[in-house]
């Protein structure tokens, strides 16, 4: 997805001129790329959370235009107020067609495992997975079709269709499984312990 917003240069000062930005309702951010020292900017608040809130959950692309000129970035870290939950402060990272970047893509799981109709449990132990790709070939999201598990399937990293972007984390770490609850599984045990006695003392009878 791209977003576009507003931006605005600013001159680096004293801590009381970012207050006043905030005051004013602005929201303090800076834009880095390499081989640039960062561009200190501010955006309205309003302006932009309305834009970002559409992004939840999902990988975006914000063109910032800033004074005229485009640049294309995603958000790399952003701090959060602890009481008011308002963003307070936005980094932003500029991306170059032939310069790989690392992103956390997220995971759409799509479909109803029929393991569950079972008994089973579906278990999701990722929600994005950290991938590095040229910006052309990054996708929105990893699609993850569970509608084949049954029970005791698992699906790795290795199963999921990256495209042309690379991951270093390991083909076999579980992304999502379907397996029988602790509690059932120790009460079919149980069964099965009672049901072993009950046959051993009958052959004892005998």
């Amino acid at each position: 997805m791209n977003l576009k917003i507003q931006a605005q240069k600013r001159e680096l000062g004293k801590k009381s001129d970012i207050k006043n930005l905030r005051k004013d309702g602005f929201v303090p951010a800076v834009v880095y790329g390499e081989g640039k020292e960062g561009l200190p900017i501010y955006l309205n608040y309003r302006d932009f959370f309305s834009v970002y809130k559409k992004s939840f959950g999902q990988l975006v692309f914000f063109d910032l235009n800033i004074d005229g000129e485009e640049i294309r970035t995603i958000i790399k870290d952003k701090q959060i107020h602890p009481v008011s939950r308002q963003i307070i402060h936005i980094d932003f990272q500029e991306l170059h067609a032939g310069k790989e970047i690392q992103v956390d893509i997220p995971l759409q799981f799509v479909g109803e495992a029929p393991g569950t109709k079972e008994g089973g449990h579906l278990e999701v132990m990722l929600r994005s997975l950290t991938c590095q790709s040229l910006p052309k070939n990054i996708k929105d999201d990893i699609v993850v079709d569970i509608s084949g598990m049954q029970l005791h399937d698992v699906i790795t990293v290795g199963d999921l269709d990256l495209g042309e972007m690379g991951t270093k984390v390991a083909d076999d770490l579980a992304v999502v499984s379907v397996h029988v609850p602790r509690a059932h599984k120790e009460a079919a045990d149980e069964e099965e312990g009672e049901e072993g006695e009950e046959a051993t003392e009958a052959t004892e009878a005998e």
